[in-house]
């Protein structure tokens, strides 16, 4: 049964993730998300994945498990989290969640991403900036030939 489930989740399952990156604009300076510790919102150059956004979804689809205690729920849980100046996930938060198990997925995966190339200010030094993934969750109807 468990091997059904997870054949099943493979199939069922369609993760649609689509990146957002908070930046009230682009500037040649960052701006203070918060007055604590450096964290910007935006910065002249902001973070980027390896392989863009595309390889960022691929990375995440891969590497996300359907909560089995979930049953049918779907909806999106936002993932907000710092890029830091050597590129590494750090201070990973919920910013929207949709179930506790869910939530709980999301934060996992993100904790698992490997590092981005950092934010960096408008004189070229890498800067700690926050990034935000939309992780959605969504069931697709089952092909019944495979």
């Amino acid at each position: 049964m468990n091997t059904t489930f997870n054949k099943l989740v493979r199939l069922v399952v369609y993760m649609l993730c689509a990146v957002a990156i908070i930046a009230s604009s682009v500037s040649s300076t960052a701006t203070t998300l918060s007055d604590s510790d450096d964290v910007f919102k935006s910065a002249a150059h902001m973070p980027s994945f390896p392989g863009g956004d595309a390889a960022l979804m691929r990375f995440i689809y891969d590497n996300l498990r359907w909560p089995q205690t979930c049953g049918c729920i779907q909806g999106k849980v936002v993932v907000q989290f710092v890029v830091e100046k050597d590129g590494s996930v750090g201070e990973v938060k919920v910013a929207r969640g949709l179930d506790p198990d869910f939530d709980k997925e999301a934060v996992r995966v993100v904790k698992m991403l490997p590092k981005f190339e950092p934010g960096r200010n408008a004189v070229g030094e890498p800067v700690r900036v926050w990034y935000v993934v939309p992780v959605t969750f969504k069931l697709q109807p089952v092909n019944e030939e495979d």
